[in-house]
């Protein structure tokens, strides 16, 4: 089990190197909700074109390197959004059901 700092820190890297290895120009949004009590992580992602090219090429860049990177701190799920998705919107009350409050989360800018 994390800590509350560690949890908040394990959130924001998986966010940043989830855009750095999905590669920013594909991504149109994306999104990190980590459930401390299971240690899992969800990441959140609208592509910007929704071609399935891009959904393909980032299941892959998460397969060979967010799981290798983290498989000893969550396990992780990958799920594909439409940009309009209210889990992108933290502040929409679907969004705050969706991230909990005990959960820890990371919006890309």
């Amino acid at each position: 089990m994390h800590t509350e700092a560690e949890a908040r820190a394990l959130v924001q890297t998986i966010g940043e190197y989830s855009v750095y290895h999905f590669d920013k120009k594909n991504l149109q949004k994306l999104a990190v909700r980590y459930q401390p009590a299971t240690e899992h992580a969800d990441i959140f992602v609208a592509t910007k074109n929704g071609a399935r090219e891009e959904r393909d090429a980032i299941y892959e860049k998460f397969i060979e390197e967010i799981i290798p990177l983290y498989i000893d701190d969550a396990t992780l799920t990958l799920r594909f959004f439409e940009p309009s998705s209210p889990i992108f919107d933290e502040t929409r009350e679907e969004a705050a059901n969706i991230l909990g409050a005990k959960n820890k989360s990371y919006i890309m800018a």
